[in-house]
């Protein structure tokens, strides 16, 4: 599979995430299948986010990290469309204020439950995804998300 451009970068980062999450010598034919898949999407098709965000999903689920977008996790109970949540680590989602910094609207957990990923969904994914990453990846910081910013800030306007 061939990658140019931005696609290069992001197969850089679907890389390193999946050497520095997954444990060393784990077999696991689902992430192998998610991998060769996030690779061939990323050299077809234009959405590279979504790609990202699915690969990023897929090998949360496998690791068992993936929270239940429409479970609050505290209450045991479905996720309403009017209140707010947020991520808690080993928890999941959870009912926050609406004064939380990072806060969720229900409705928006709810179409990533749903798989509908709208302008909304697609920021809240992103921003989950990052803040169940992170502490997996521990102080190190990713060296194709710093490319990919260097690449960024020299591209002329």
């Amino acid at each position: 599979i061939t990658l140019n451009g931005d696609a290069l970068f992001c197969g850089m980062y679907v890389n390193e995430l999946t050497n520095r999450i997954m444990p060393a010598g784990l077999e696991s034919s689902v992430m192998y299948c998610a991998y060769r898949q996030a690779l061939a999407n990323l050299a077809t098709r234009e959405d590279k986010e979504m790609t990202l965000r699915s690969f990023e999903f897929s090998l949360l689920d496998e690791m068992g990290l993936m929270p239940d977008w429409g479970i609050d996790a505290r209450q045991e109970a479905p996720v309403l469309p009017d209140k707010w949540y947020g991520y808690v680590s080993d928890e999941g989602m959870v009912a926050v204020l609406p004064s939380d910094k990072n806060r969720i609207q229900g409705k928006t957990l709810l179409a990533l439950a749903q798989g509908q990923w709208d302008a909304e969904s697609r920021l809240a994914a992103k921003r989950l995804s990052r803040q169940i990453l992170t502490p997996l990846l521990g102080q190190k910081p990713l060296k194709s998300r710093e490319l990919f910013a260097t690449l960024r800030r020299k591209k002329p306007d």
